[in-house]
């Protein structure tokens, strides 16, 4: 059970939404395999969450380690119940606190930790953030950042974003890679046939935030160019806390007449989390998503970046991926880029630097990098008290 959490065992926390899993996974596995000091705990918030954790737990031959999937609450066996994919993570907070404060150490790929441990005055275990996502927004560097032992981030620019906008010592910072391209490799070998043709595929992934989101406003006319343009096929797929959030953004989800061969509407799919989109299609169209990234760093594509809320973005840092491709404003816009953007790709070098500088890709496993790294850490720390 979980009070047999204490000083001899590392947390691993999967309480998060399913898009969270695929960063931690591997390294808490190799984790458990690496070691033996620490007994490797994982802690799964979700049905979703947890059909991932088993079945990668299977293919790594079954690591040493306990898994616990939390149950829901009564409340969230209501159908619909507030329109929730899955149980939001204070809810699993509110459980799990009188345990996890006993442990040598909590890995997490949620920034929101570090409020979770202030708010229920957990000081005892090692407080490390795997980062979940290689976006470059400014909520991905706030100030409380300083208040993990361990941030693991995917590449220099993290590094160097962190160290000179948060002054953060080098010493907590250690760059892994990125460790959910590992896990595409390792669980996505075939690629399913989602169109019964060959023609372009676009992928439409605007992000879940409302305020930055190009969804709103585009998505309607975004769906009428596909279905008046069946040379094209369309993999629209919204970052998966839209649907999450629905309701209390009261956020019209109704896509009944956009029914065709050449759309795939997918609004929580595992394929939009677990990077198999990112690899099948052809041109990008987004807003302000970290998935960009690795929209180009598995391969340098056509990417088209809706600006939905004219922000004057040339000179701000957060929307830097933007320089990666074409930026529009104005709808009437759409269907030029869309079709032009099929050509060459013009920013195939901008890419190639900008994935560079995000994602560290060395020759050894992010993954058994991760693991190494959390390992070393905990030794030297438990060995200086």
């Amino acid at each position: 059970s979980l009070s047999a959490i204490n000083r001899d065992t590392v947390v691993f926390l999967f309480i998060n939404g399913a898009h969270h899993v695929h960063h931690l996974i591997l390294p808490a596995l190799y984790f458990a395999r690496i070691q033996d000091r620490y007994r490797t705990i994982l802690i799964s918030g979700s049905k979703a969450n947890s059909a991932i954790i088993r079945k990668t737990w299977k293919i790594l031959d079954r690591p040493d380690c306990d898994f616990f999937e939390l149950p829901k609450p009564l409340r969230y066996w209501i159908p619909n119940y507030k329109h929730k994919l899955f149980p939001p993570p204070y809810v699993h907070w509110e459980r799990i606190q009188k345990y996890i404060r006993h442990a040598a150490a909590v890995v997490s790929t949620s920034h929101e930790a570090k409020n979770y441990f202030q708010k229920y005055k957990i000081t005892g275990p090692e407080l490390i953030y795997k980062f979940h996502g290689v976006g470059t927004r400014d909520y991905s560097f706030e100030q409380g950042l300083n208040q993990f032992d361990l941030l693991l981030v995917p590449g220099m620019y993290y590094f160097e974003r962190l160290v000179n906008q948060l002054t953060l010592d080098q010493k907590s910072i250690q760059i892994v890679g990125h460790p959910k391209f590992e896990w595409q490799d390792l669980m996505c070998a075939r690629q399913p046939i989602l169109f019964k043709n060959n023609k372009p595929i676009f992928y439409y992934n605007p992000h879940w935030d409302t305020k930055l989101s190009s969804f709103v406003n585009w998505s309607k006319p975004i769906l009428h160019f596909f279905y008046n343009n069946k040379d094209y096929n369309l993999i629209f797929a919204p970052h998966p806390l839209l649907k999450h959030f629905s309701k209390r953004k009261k956020i019209d989800f109704n896509y009944s007449d956009f029914q065709a061969e050449n759309i795939l509407v997918d609004l929580d799919g595992v394929y939009g989390i677990d990077g198999t989109y990112c690899d099948i299609a052809d041109v990008y169209i987004g807003d302000v998503s970290g998935i960009v990234t690795e929209w180009i760093s598995r391969k340098p594509r056509p990417c088209v970046f809706i600006n939905a809320h004219a922000h004057d973005w040339i000179q701000d840092s957060s929307y830097e991926s933007w320089s990666c491709g074409v930026v529009i404003e104005d709808v009437s816009d759409l269907e030029t880029v869309l079709k032009s953007s099929l050509g060459k790709n013009k920013y195939v070098n901008l890419q190639e630097n900008f994935s560079a500088r995000m994602i560290y890709q060395g020759k050894q496993s992010a993954s058994e990098q991760t693991a190494k790294y959390i390992k070393e850490f905990l030794y030297s720390r438990h060995k200086s008290k």
